[in-house]
């Protein structure tokens, strides 16, 4: 029965859906966490992903909805934005297993803006789409979603929102809803990444 279970798990991750990480919502990290052994998490061979990460109230938050790392006043002065306790650790991780790490957000923030941020904690990606490129790409190719990470080559996503949710389930594409107050979001992303790698 236990097999059973987690191959259906599988299964479902493979159609694309993607599941929360709220109360009374279904978790795939959680139930895989609780039913997943060492044994079936490394069984199969993993490969690398490209994985892109939302920005605000996933890894910016709006007002104080959860810890953030350290920012020196200088910063601040200089438009350096908080970034969400745990962030720096869970993307070094993440690329030092192979993954690519972009920045995909419908922020009209510039490029540069977000990347000079990014620096300041010490952390390098790949891509950054922001809104105004978003919107281009998408339109281009009529698709009629908030986000559609396919169209710019990303293989896992990562959100707050519960709409991005149900977009990756109409749309077919795999994501992770975090809830900026989920003080455990780190440990969930890795385990949702390491059971989508080792499928």
């Amino acid at each position: 029965m236990y097999n059973n279970v987690y191959s259906q798990l599988l299964v479902l991750c493979v159609l694309g859906k993607s599941y929360g990480f709220s109360s009374g919502s279904v978790s795939f990290a959680n139930l895989v966490l609780a039913n997943a052994t060492n044994h079936t998490r490394t069984r199969y061979p993993t490969f690398e992903m490209n994985i892109s990460f939302d920005l605000d109230s996933t890894l910016i938050p709006n007002g104080k909805e959860f810890e953030t790392e350290k920012r020196n006043g200088i910063a601040k002065l200089f438009g350096i934005e908080e970034i969400r306790k745990g962030t720096c650790e869970l993307i070094s991780d993440l690329q030092n297993q192979g993954h690519k790490i972009h920045i995909y957000t419908t922020s009209f923030r510039t490029k540069g803006k977000i990347r000079r941020t990014l620096k300041y904690y010490g952390i390098k990606v790949n891509q950054v789409i922001n809104q105004e490129e978003n919107q281009r790409v998408l339109k281009s190719q009529n698709i009629n979603s908030s986000k559609f990470p396919p169209a710019f080559d990303f293989d896992l996503h990562i959100d707050d929102l519960k709409g991005v949710g149900i977009e990756s389930e109409k749309f077919n594409f795999k994501a992770i809803i975090i809830e900026p107050t989920d003080k455990n979001w780190t440990e969930k992303i890795k385990i949702g990444i390491t059971t989508l790698t080792n499928i």
